[in-house]
């Protein structure tokens, strides 16, 4: 197949897409077998269009299962999701286009197909990946976003899953230090996963990009998980786990950056923690411990920033003593709504407006999850 660039998918050829489409849906056959047949025969509607016999001598297969595997893959029909393609703001990237991201191509069995909101760019080589636990803990939380937003500040763009937890956490923190992020999805780029989700994964596709190697309105499977690790490992320089447990899908994302010769991180927890398990066995095995972004950086023999390079100054609204109180006691890591109430003695319901008067003025950002943190730090009175 010879070679191009990514294309919009509303200026792809309606039978083009309901090849590629239905190609991908053939069982049996998976990303590998695919390429070699387009190698072979020049394209999707060439691979489906060609004899059974060729298709069976090419894949090694008996005929009979190849006629019945293509014959089922066009009953399932495509139409949606070429409508969906055709109508939305996606791009197709093909692994023979010259844009396609160079790290992933190198991977085994990368993904023929890439569906994307937003569009890869160079400088999304450097990249690094932040995953670990959905349920995290604040502590894993305010991990997560402080190493994210150093990350970007410091230029590199962060790289995850879009899950609960610590995904979300680094995701919100790259977008909120203006920087760029990718997000990996395990179903279509038109369905957000968990629901709750949704408002950033448009940022992210405005910001950044949100990449699936399956189509549009594919729904969330468990087995997809597994294999959309392995593209946030090759899109990224190394991995950070922050918090997992011991059959964590983040081990399985290290796992991959292992094998592809990335970069290994973990950040510690609390030795009684089971969040800790996970991190803790990479150290001992080998991963680089990490702190804070310096010791990211120096993992991946890339330059340190100044000191207070990392977080601008921004200008501060006029307050009066009541906000500075509670901002103060906000603090620049995310606090949930009940610590806050806690730390305050102020109940929920008063403490919300409150914090959105503030939020109005630019100086507390509201995270997923009624999680809060200032913008702004105040000098101790």
């Amino acid at each position: 197949m010879e070679k191009g660039e990514s294309r919009l998918t509303a200026s792809v050829d309606t039978a083009e897409l309901a090849s590629w489409l239905t190609l991908s849906g053939v069982a049996g056959i998976g990303d590998q077998k695919i390429a070699i047949l387009i190698q072979r025969l020049g394209g999707p509607r060439e691979v489906l269009d060609a004899p059974p016999r060729m298709l069976a001598a090419i894949l090694g297969q008996d005929e009979p299962r190849v006629v019945r595997a293509i014959r089922e893959a066009k009953d399932q029909g495509t139409a949606k999701q070429v409508e969906a393609l055709r109508t939305g703001d996606y791009r197709l990237y093909t692994i023979w286009d010259h844009d396609y991201p160079p790290s992933l191509r190198n991977i085994p069995s990368p993904p023929v197909l890439l569906y994307t909101r937003g569009a890869f760019l160079s400088d999304d080589r450097r990249a690094v990946a932040i995953v670990g636990s959905r349920a995290a803990t604040e502590y894993g939380k305010t991990v997560a976003y402080d190493l994210g937003r150093d990350l970007a500040t410091a230029g590199l763009v962060v790289v995850s899953g879009l899950a609960r937890g610590v995904d979300s956490f680094a995701h919100q923190a790259a977008l909120d230090a203006g920087g760029r992020t990718l997000a990996v999805l395990g179903n279509g780029p038109d369905v957000a996963y968990p629901p709750e989700n949704r408002k950033l994964m448009q940022e992210i596709a405005g910001q950044g990009v949100v990449v699936s190697e399956f189509p549009p309105l594919t729904s969330p499977n468990p087995k997809h998980f597994p294999r959309r690790n392995r593209i946030i490992a090759a899109l990224s320089m190394g991995v950070i786990v922050v918090q997992a447990r011991e059959t964590s899908g983040a081990l399985i994302t290290a796992q991959h950056a292992l094998e592809q010769g990335k970069e290994v991180m973990a950040v510690p927890g609390p030795i009684n923690a089971r969040t800790s398990k996970g991190p803790h066995g990479l150290i001992k095995q080998g991963a680089a411990l990490v702190e804070d972004v310096d010791d990211v950086l120096a993992a991946l023999g890339e330059p340190l920033p100044a000191r207070g390079s990392r977080r601008p100054d921004l200008p501060v609204p006029k307050l009066d003593g009541d906000e500075q109180t509670l901002l103060r006691a906000l603090g620049t890591d995310p606090a949930h709504i009940d610590a806050l109430c806690a730390r305050t003695g102020e109940p929920s319901g008063r403490l919300l407006a409150r914090l959105l008067q503030l939020e109005l003025k630019g100086v507390v950002k509201q995270l997923a999850g009624k999680q809060f943190l200032a913008l702004i730090q105040l000098d101790e009175q």
